[in-house]
């Protein structure tokens, strides 16, 4: 489905400022908002009277604005507030938003939350937060890695609005009569564990968090690593069609370096040289991963295939990600490589100039 590539404003409005902030979380498009995993959760009292809170509990709560006391200096600002059971006092030590603060009517309803503590027979809410979206009243909420610039509750707002929208994408893909089976049990089953990831429509009890968080990890990681082999089968699909140019095999000079090795190869090391030297005796491009601890081997399967290419009239280069390790593996070139035709050559960032021009002009 397309819509998961589409930007996030394609679904929320939202300014240059957010859209800066979600892409230093990584969140691109829809597919990134949409599989940003959150690392924990609250768990809130989802509108009890006043009478019935827990101390020190978390609460949604829809009370009625009785006084407002703005504070002067460093005095807090007071918020008295009330519902049919009793007063709660919402306290701000900060300045509220001024978009918050203008909404702020005495004898109007709002939803606010936070953690409700008892002081001196009281319960205060120091810096609650006012809920102007139904949606977002959960009373499980999942927690997100955030940064500068987005809030936790912004940050759900946009995952939920884009669950909708893939929610109504989906249905309408499988409104099309001609939709498989397979593909709508697919797309089901995707919503489905969206959901499940954020902790939507959990139960509050904690064993069952924690079953979705596992659940929904290992159904992640599954489809994860299926989208990766099927990825790579189609790129390997795409490269066998493409041809490319095929190198002679160097038995002779293979042999010999093995000997100066003072070490014979293990099997598999040498079942990986064949399978290489399977690709590199065809005419067509080579793609090939090789993966291996420290100390496995690898410089020398590198050095035993290059060879191949080298006594079929071309070059090879070894890239490696420092001087040092470029350092190393050219010792263990001209160390491997000795009393043979084969020239060996040094490039990396610490090269001086006068030798880069050289060896540069011997490339050519």
């Amino acid at each position: 489905m397309n819509f998961f590539f589409q930007p996030v404003r394609s679904v929320v409005a939202i300014k240059d400022t957010t859209e800066k902030a979600l892409l230093r979380l990584g969140i691109r498009n829809i597919r990134d908002l949409l599989f940003y995993r959150p690392y924990s959760y609250n768990i809130y009292q989802l509108f009890p009277q006043i009478k019935d809170i827990v101390n020190n509990s978390l609460v949604h709560l829809e009370v009625s604005i009785d006084e407002i006391d703005i504070g002067k200096g460093r005095s807090p600002t007071k918020i008295l507030a009330s519902d049919n059971s009793g007063v709660i006092l919402l306290v701000f030590f900060n300045k509220i938003p001024p978009f918050i603060f203008a909404k702020l009517r005495i004898g109007q309803k709002f939803i606010v939350r936070g953690k409700a503590q008892l002081f001196d027979g009281i319960f205060q809410i120091t810096h609650p937060e006012f809920v102007f979206k139904k949606s977002l009243v959960v009373d499980v909420e999942p927690i997100y890695h955030l940064t500068y610039g987005v809030t936790n509750r912004q940050l759900f707002d946009y995952i939920v609005s884009a669950i909708k929208s893939v929610d109504l994408a989906a249905q309408a893909r499988l409104s099309f009569s001609n939709t498989a089976d397979e593909e709508k049990k697919y797309l089901l089953s995707l919503v489905d564990e969206i959901k499940l990831l954020h902790l939507i429509g959990q139960k509050t009890s904690k064993e069952a968090i924690e079953q979705a968080f596992d659940t929904s990890r290992k159904m992640l990681a599954t489809r994860e690593l299926f989208v990766n082999q099927l990825v790579l089968a189609k790129l390997r699909t795409q490269e066998n069609a493409v041809l490319g140019r095929s190198f002679e095999i160097d038995n002779k000079t293979k042999q010999e370096v093995i000997n100066k090795l003072g070490f014979g190869l293990t099997k598999d090391q040498q079942k990986v040289i064949d399978e290489i030297e399977g690709d590199q005796s065809k005419n067509i491009q080579m793609m090939r991963l090789l993966q291996g601890d420290v100390g496995s081997g690898k410089t020398v399967v590198a050095l035993l295939t290059m060879l191949n290419v080298i006594k079929s009239g071309a070059q090879a280069v070894l890239m490696a990600p420092t001087d040092l390790l470029s350092t190393q593996h050219f010792q263990f070139f001209i160390k491997s490589l000795r009393d043979t035709t084969i020239k060996v050559g040094l490039l990396t960032g610490q090269t001086k100039l006068k030798s880069k021009k050289e060896i540069k002009e011997k490339l050519l």
